[in-house]
């Protein structure tokens, strides 16, 4: 199935099941089998996860409490039968809170923002110079092992073109959205964009690249000093470009690095629904097969 047709399959309204096609295949490599299931967490594991300085920083930077307003699950992500990781999501009254764990250590915290319910006084607080526009999407995400508490949002058309001029590329394969990093109150924001097998960053005003990384693998060869890392950054990378709306830089990929394992994790996550089978060969099958994962 080529990229346009997956686009298509994984477009689909509330698809949840399996979809046929297959993230970053090469031809005459095996495929595996990326699974999402849930289950119901027990009450233990939903007041760790809403209990812990990871998320607590998060709902204090909004400065209201977390309460939530629907039932918790518990999603295992799975590639060909071993548990990576799992998440608790949680529904709250300012939108969904996913906890991820790599075994029991927790790996990062998002809380996906439902904008109507969060005030014109957060939105300026978390949003930086660029705003949050009322047709986007927007979450906070707050990484255990590093300093800085992000909002992230997805680019409106106008952002979209205006980065994708200044980079080049075609528009409607680049994947731009705007970062801010709240904790940091000198910062004004930039632009992320993924394109192809590299990650940007721009600047807004006036728009221009600020780093360019390149992610993944060029003709077999990693081009990250690690096997492990190349062929993570590329899973990602793979998952990014075959789905819709979803920014591999923008969800925090940036602030860990596009080829960690954390990165790969929220991408799986954030990016893909919840009940969902996804079948993925050559950069994931790697990771799969030749990589240390929990």
């Amino acid at each position: 199935m080529n990229r346009r047709k997956l686009l298509e399959t994984l477009g689909g309204s509330a698809l949840i099941g399996v979809t046929p096609g297959l993230a970053g295949a090469n031809a005459g490599e095996a495929d595996s089998e990326l699974r999402k299931s849930e289950k119901t967490p027990s009450k233990r594991r939903v007041e760790t996860a809403l209990d812990n300085p990871i998320s607590n920083n998060i709902f204090d930077v909004l400065g209201l409490p977390p309460k939530k307003s629907g039932e918790p699950t518990q999603v295992e992500i799975h590639i060909d039968g071993s548990r990576i990781s799992h998440s608790i999501h949680i529904p709250t009254h300012l939108g969904n809170l996913s906890v991820c764990y790599k075994d029991a250590t927790l790996m990062y915290a998002a809380l996906q923002l439902d904008r109507q319910n969060v005030s014109s006084h957060i939105r300026r607080k978390i949003a930086g110079k660029r705003g949050w526009p009322s047709n986007t999407n927007g979450q906070i995400i707050n990484f255990k092992t590093r300093d800085g508490i992000y909002f992230t949002r997805s680019a409106t058309r106008g952002e979209a073109v205006r980065a994708t001029n200044e980079i080049g590329g075609d528009i409607e394969h680049n994947k731009v959205t705007w970062r801010n990093e709240i904790s940091n109150k000198t910062s004004s924001g930039e632009y992320t964009v993924t394109n192809k097998n590299e990650v940007y960053t721009l600047s807004h005003s006036p728009i221009e690249v600020k780093t360019r990384k390149p992610v993944g693998k060029r003709q077999g060869v990693s081009i990250q000093a690690s096997r492990c890392s190349g062929s993570i950054g590329a899973c990602a990378l793979d998952i990014v470009m075959s789905t819709p709306h979803c920014g591999l830089a923008g969800i925090g990929c940036m602030t860990w690095g596009p080829t960690s394992l954390a990165c790969l994790l929220v991408v799986i996550d954030l990016c893909l629904p919840n009940a969902y089978i996804m079948h993925v060969s050559g950069n994931c099958y790697d990771v799969a097969k030749n990589c240390d994962l929990p």
